[in-house]
């Protein structure tokens, strides 16, 4: 029997389980998941260490849209240090963070793109000197074309860190710590009748795992688990999908140079802020010739592995037009979809639960790589210390309301108008304000539902409470 058993084979199951470690050496402690998903979000992500250029604008005047940037400012601090200590431990060695961000707007850029931009640069500027303006001439591997002309840049502070090697070291780190790597996946949660503990863990493999504590962080497969766990009333999780592109320089571009070769000496991340509700597109340079191109977007309640048309199409539109069109000669390998998880309020689950020895880190859609370290020491420190209030991001919690409900049918406008945009671009304007009215009277068919009036429905989750089969899972939450 361990100690502990965390369930889930991403960065936050991990990270949890070497803070463990680093915080009582003696405990045992075992992690079981499948190490080889290549649908995990960590295992599709380009990895920035995303703090700063996705944060909504307005987010500091709602307390959890503030804790939540404030757990990823946290652990941006944090992520040197433990870098220090996987290394430690693990044979191979992970480099220190690398370059910086370039946030864009660009002529295609939508109305809540300069808001969120100019709120990035304007708010959070004046607390951190590494976000400022600066004159996007003066970044060589900015190339758009005509319809997607550079307006603006802003540099900030985010960084990056290959996501398999991190991976991949933290495997191994805590193998060499003592902890059990169980390659398989949670299936079922046995309870003791009595105490309505969980007593083991059951896997697809057919074994049982006995532990004394249980954490879980696993996504959205953790849904069928809490199933099983009758007393517990933990919020579902939604699976959150989006798809990116592996670009690979081809060697007559090398050497003959095709559109040019300025991305090759690219060091930085070149992004966008959010755009309908899809993060940004954004390259991230993997520094051997090949560049990660992500993300797209979209929530549902069941698994989609396969990634859709529109997706890739919108990565590649915007790359070419937005960022360089000497990516058109690129070789092309296509990634995911990975699973970003997603409560149904859309903000993290973070603690203890009605069972007793139960915990959960969860929900972090996004922001799981990025703040993987400060979850997981407010977590372990809450275990450990024996926390009972466990907050805003309680497990079992009441939704949360994105912003006010007049803010966050707007933000649902605005969302819409740039997915919109992104997917079939600029329309005549007849088409435009017909779609933004049929939208509206969707969105106000879908408020009807929700009894509470000042309850504001987070804009990427608003087709998930419109669809009848997908709200009798939200109803009993709300």
């Amino acid at each position: 029997m361990f100690d502990f058993l965390v369930v889930g084979g991403s960065m936050s199951a991990l990270s949890t389980a070497f803070v463990l470690m680093k915080k009582n050496p003696k405990l045992s402690v075992a992690v079981v998941g499948n190490f080889q998903d290549k649908h995990s979000a960590t295992k599709c992500a380009g990895a920035m260490i995303n703090c700063y250029a996705e944060v909504p604008y307005d987010a500091l005047n709602f307390e959890p849209m503030k804790k939540k940037f404030e757990l990823a400012r946290e652990a941006n601090q944090k992520w040197p240090s433990y870098l220090e200590k996987i290394n430690e431990y693990s044979k191979t060695k992970l480099t220190g963070l690398e370059g910086k961000t370039i946030c864009l707007l660009s002529s295609k850029s939508t109305s809540i793109e300069v808001k969120t931009f100019d709120y990035i640069l304007n708010t959070l500027g004046k607390e951190n000197e590494g976000i400022k303006e600066v004159p996007p001439d003066t970044i060589k591997a900015i190339k758009p074309t005509d319809l997607g002309r550079t307006i603006r840049a802003m540099q900030v502070p985010d960084s990056k860190i290959n996501p398999h090697l991190t991976l991949d070291c933290l495997m191994s780190a805590l193998t060499n710590m003592g902890v059990k790597l169980i390659e398989a996946r949670a299936s079922e949660a046995n309870c003791e009748f009595i105490s309505g503990k969980i007593k083991s863990i059951k896997l697809d493999t057919g074994d049982n795992i006995e532990a004394k504590q249980f954490i879980f962080a696993h996504g959205f497969d953790q849904n069928k688990l809490i199933s099983s766990v009758k007393k517990s009333k933990v919020l579902p999780v939604l699976a959150n999908g989006g798809s990116a592109l592996k670009l690979s320089v081809p060697n007559w571009v090398r050497e003959k140079g095709g559109l040019g070769k300025d991305l090759l000496d690219l060091k930085d991340v070149i992004r966008m802020v959010d755009r309908g509700g899809a993060c940004g597109v954004h390259i991230v340079p993997n520094g051997d010739g090949t560049f990660y191109l992500g993300a797209s977007s979209a929530v549902w309640i069941n698994s989609e592995f396969t990634p859709k048309l529109s997706a890739v199409q919108v990565l590649m539109n915007s790359a070419i037009d937005e960022i360089s069109y000497e990516l058109f000669h690129y070789d092309v390998q296509l990634i995911g979809n990975g699973f970003r998880p997603m409560s149904i309020d859309g903000f993290p689950l973070i603690g203890g639960t009605s069972v007793e020895n139960l915990w959960i880190n969860n929900g972090m859609k996004r922001d799981g790589f990025t703040s993987s370290w400060a979850v997981a020491e407010y977590l372990v420190e809450g275990i450990l210390g024996n926390r009972k209030d466990w907050g805003l991001f309680s497990p079992e919690r009441e939704l949360l309301s994105y912003k006010t409900r007049e803010q966050a049918v707007q933000a649902a406008l605005e969302v819409y108008q740039g997915s919109f945009v992104q997917h079939y671009g600029i329309q005549m304007p007849l088409r435009i304000l017909a779609e933004r009215q049929r939208q509206m009277n969707e969105i106000e068919n879908t408020y009807k539902r929700v009894k509470n009036r000042n309850f504001g429905i987070h804009p990427e989750l608003l087709h998930i409470y419109a669809d009848n089969q997908s709200f009798k899972i939200i109803e009993p939450y709300i």
